[in-house]
C-alpha cells in the first residue's frame, strides 16, 4: 500500500531531532596533542566529518573559532581507526578535542560526500553540542539554508 505524504515544515523535524539528540553521549573522547588543523589533516579517510569541521570544509569559512573535531566512523572500520588512534600522542589530562561516533548503520556513510556527512546531520550535530561555538555555527547554517530556519 502506497502512502503519500508531504513534509510541510522540515525545520520542525530537524529541530525536534536536534533537541532530542546529545552527541557527546554517543562519542568516544580524546585529547590529541595536535593543533586542530593538523588533527583534521591527519584523520584517516575512513572518518566522516560533522559539526564544525564539516561546515568549514563545505563553506570554506567559520563564523567563530572552535576547538573540537567530530567524526563518524563505520563500526566495520573501527579497528583501522583505532590503529591510527594508537599512533597519536594522547594527553590524558587535556581537554578533549576529538570526538568519535562509531556507527553501525551504513545509511549515513552512503549519503555522505567527500567524507562530510549530509547538511541536516551537520545541523543537528552542531545544535546538540553545548558550547559557544555551536551557537554561532548553528546560526550561520540557518542563514545559509533558510529552508531549515524557523520563527518562534
Amino acid at each position: 500500500m502506497q502512502r503519500n505524504f508531504k513534509i510541510i515544515d522540515p525545520s520542525r523535524i530537524l529541530i525536534q531531532w536536534a533537541t532530542m539528540r546529545s552527541i557527546k553521549d554517543e562519542t568516544k573522547q580524546f585529547s590529541i596533542d595536535l593543533s586542530l588543523e593538523d588533527l583534521e589533516k591527519t584523520i584517516p579517510s575512513i572518518a566522516f566529518f560533522t559539526a564544525f569541521s564539516a561546515w568549514k570544509f563545505l563553506k570554506k569559512r567559520v563564523p567563530i573559532d572552535y576547538r573540537e573535531v567530530y567524526v563518524y566512523v563505520n563500526e566495520k572500520d573501527k579497528n583501522i581507526f583505532d590503529l591510527w588512534l594508537k599512533k597519536q600522542k594522547i594527553n590524558k589530562k587535556g581537554l578533549p578535542n576529538l570526538y568519535i561516533i562509531y556507527l553501525g548503520d551504513d545509511h549515513l556513510f552512503k549519503n555522505s560526500k567527500k567524507n562530510i556527512v549530509p547538511i541536516p546531520q551537520i545541523i543537528v550535530d552542531t545544535y546538540s553540542i553545548s558550547n559557544i561555538s555551536s551557537k554561532y555555527f548553528f546560526l550561520d547554517m540557518l542563514k545559509e539554508y533558510n529552508e531549515f530556519s524557523f520563527e518562534i
